[in-house]
């Protein structure tokens, strides 16, 4: 990839990048992300697209400045807001940020999978296992960008739903730094998030 390509040929480069991904050179597309995010820094979707893979590598405080740069660049992107509610989670133990960001997404996109998937694993990881449950239930009513996905959300699905039984309403346990990053979970296709033809709504 140039180190600057032009503005009408991003979307094809950040298609190769996120195809990079996808095919297991996790790497080779973290580099070509990060070329094109140089050469493009107020494009939302390469920013987006890097911000999960960063995610999606456990590298949470690196990711947070990254999707909130993506936010500021397209505030209408409900993906991004979801992604930065959890690495804010994850990365910081920032409970207060995360329900904001995940509350302003899921008001811009109440029907986005990611978005309803992403709340539900944020209210699982707080311990609320029935409210989880419930967004779970919800974003599998949603398309999911691919098969892996819908089948990892119903798997936290069928955990929200063990953990709900028998639960009452309490004040959410606190969870040391290291479970909440090993419990993340990571979408198992970026196209969705870094296709510019095509944003959850």
């Amino acid at each position: 990839m140039n180190d600057r390509c032009p503005v009408s040929e991003w979307p094809q480069a950040l298609a190769l990048a996120i195809g990079e991904y996808e095919a297991g050179r996790t790497a080779s597309a973290r580099e070509a992300l990060l070329q094109l995010v140089g050469a493009h820094p107020n494009e939302g979707a390469p920013l987006r697209a890097l911000g999960a893979v960063l995610c999606n590598e456990g590298n949470f405080e690196d990711a947070i400045p990254v999707l909130e740069q993506a936010a500021t660049a397209d505030p209408g992107d409900s993906a991004t807001k979801a992604y930065l509610a959890m690495a804010l989670l994850l990365g910081r133990q920032d409970v207060v940020g995360a329900q904001e960001r995940i509350r302003e997404a899921v008001a811009q996109a109440p029907g986005s999978f990611v978005v309803r998937w992403k709340h539900g694993e944020l209210l699982l990881r707080l311990g609320y296992a029935r409210e989880a449950a419930a967004e779970l239930q919800a974003a599998l009513q949603a398309d999911a960008p691919d098969a892996a996905s819908r089948t990892h959300c119903a798997d936290m699905l069928r955990v929200a739903e063990r953990r709900a039984e028998g639960q009452v309403n309490r004040v959410a346990p606190s969870f040391p730094p290291q479970v909440l990053r090993d419990l993340f979970s990571g979408m198992r296709s970026l196209r969705f998030l870094g296709h510019p033809a095509r944003r959850e709504v």
